[in-house]
């Protein structure tokens, strides 16, 4: 069961590692766990946030912190309404900040010409494909892409059946390199899948891979159209005793840097990598072979996430870790 794996959360020193978040859309909340009149708290990209939903069903994404005292609304907080608009109000002192633009509208015992200028940040995000997603731009670069509707979610033809969570111990980007990364798919999915993990192999490994095995070929490369979206197609062939049993096509999207469309027609589908990113380091330039040339595309490909600062920075504290 891998989801019982031991994470080690003590951080790598890794003077290779890329810049610590990509530019791009970030999915930071499934829809269904946030409901009318409610707030979350959320950590993402480094930062301490607030989920709300209002009546009008319109949810907002502000920074955590009042900026009078510094309280956390998302403890304690309300969602309330003040002139006909959806507010948030803190646990603290009673400040109200509208959730449009996280303005202050209202504080006790003052009148509305007394309010101070006080402003809670208030993150672009959009909700769509049942994801809350929030706009993060090192920068503050405006978005410049959206996310895609997925119309089977929006239309309700699918439905929600259940979902699994992993913590995994790499940088952000080693997450979407797998999937350009086709030479481990035979060393790691090709077993079946109740031989065991790859360090805890099962005692019938051996014979049950000459009975039951996967043959997996697969094919990365970069939208010629849009920008910011990857393509990938995997074929699976599920054998046994070497005849295959069942045939798997998977169309995958990966738009942006961190979310991925996976399309496929069965549930039969091999263990994850999880294991191996927990105990994995980032190398910048790796020694790679001709059968890995979809690697140094999909980083080029990657590279467009990140601020030309953020790279910059980034080269130059490797270069004074030397």
């Amino acid at each position: 069961d891998l989801s019982e794996a031991k994470v080690t959360q003590t951080e790598k020193l890794n003077k290779d590692l890329p810049p610590t978040y990509p530019n791009g859309w970030i999915p930071v909340l499934e829809s269904r766990l946030i409901h009318f009149n409610q707030i979350l708290n959320i950590n993402a990209f480094g930062y301490e946030l607030v989920a709300i939903r209002g009546q009008s069903g319109r949810v907002s994404i502000l920074d955590a912190f009042c900026p009078h005292l510094g309280a956390n609304i998302g403890v304690g907080g309300k969602v309330v309404k003040e002139c006909g608009e959806e507010c948030i109000r803190c646990p603290f002192h009673g400040w109200t900040f509208r959730a449009s633009d996280g303005l202050c509208v209202k504080i006790p015992q003052l009148t509305k010409c007394e309010i101070p200028t006080a402003r809670i940040k208030v993150w672009e995000s959009i909700e769509v494909n049942n994801t809350v997603f929030v706009w993060y731009n090192s920068e503050g670069l405006q978005p410049n892409w959206f996310p895609i509707e997925i119309p089977v979610i929006h239309n309700n033809v699918w439905r929600y059946e259940g979902r699994t969570e992993h913590t995994v111990n790499c940088h952000f980007q080693e997450i979407p390199e797998n999937g350009a990364d086709g030479q481990h798919i035979q060393e790691l999915h090709t077993p079946a899948v109740m031989s065991g993990t790859v360090i805890n192999k099962s005692i019938f490994y051996n014979w049950l891979s000459k009975i039951v095995s996967h043959e997996w070929s697969s094919e990365w490369w970069p939208s010629p159209t849009v920008p910011h979206m990857a393509l990938m197609k995997l074929n699976v062939k599920n054998k046994f005793f070497g005849f295959t049993v069942l045939e798997i096509q998977f169309s995958i999207r990966q738009i942006g840097p961190a979310f991925v469309e996976l399309s496929y027609n069965t549930s039969a589908l091999g263990g994850m990598d999880i294991i191996i990113w927990n105990n994995k380091k980032f190398i910048k330039n790796p020694i790679l072979t001709k059968n890995e040339r979809s690697l140094v595309r999909f980083r080029r490909w990657f590279n467009q996430f990140y601020s030309e600062t953020d790279l910059k920075r980034t080269q130059e504290e490797d270069n004074n870790n030397y």
